[in-house]
């Protein structure tokens, strides 16, 4: 395992990559993180990666292949289908959360509109999957 934890985040909006390199950065310096604009994006560097990522933090609206299908396909790659993948959305529909933890996310969090929400879910997330460094 690398000492340096890497997380990707697929997002097609510019704004909320912006904000979720903020958190991340406050949250757990240490952890690189790698943007991808869409699930074809993810998708395509995952096929051609020796090395993946700790986890992976997962849009739901995108454009072209969105978030639903790429989860599935993440978890039909026979390399991937045990990667860590983080629903992060701004729905707040059940039937979204349902979808994706039975399409096997391993969270779903809907995106609040305040940033001290946010951190606090980068906090849990980077305590759960041991992003920042420190035993817990």
């Amino acid at each position: 395992m690398t000492s340096v934890p890497l997380v990707w985040v697929v997002d097609d909006d510019p704004d909320d990559q912006l904000i979720m390199a903020m958190a991340i950065s406050q949250i757990a310096p240490a952890v690189r993180v790698n943007y991808f604009k869409d699930g074809l994006d993810v998708l395509t560097h995952l096929s051609q990666r020796p090395l993946y990522p700790r986890l992976i933090i997962l849009d739901l609206n995108m454009p072209g292949k969105n978030g639903f299908e790429t989860l599935n396909e993440i978890r039909n790659m026979p390399a991937t289908h045990q990667l860590p993948v983080i629903i992060f959305t701004t729905s707040t529909h059940q039937q979204d959360r349902d979808r994706s933890i039975l399409l096997g996310a391993n969270a779903f969090y809907s995106k609040p509109g305040d940033y001290d929400q946010i951190l606090l879910i980068m906090k849990e997330i980077a305590d759960k999957w041991q992003l920042s460094g420190t035993a817990h």
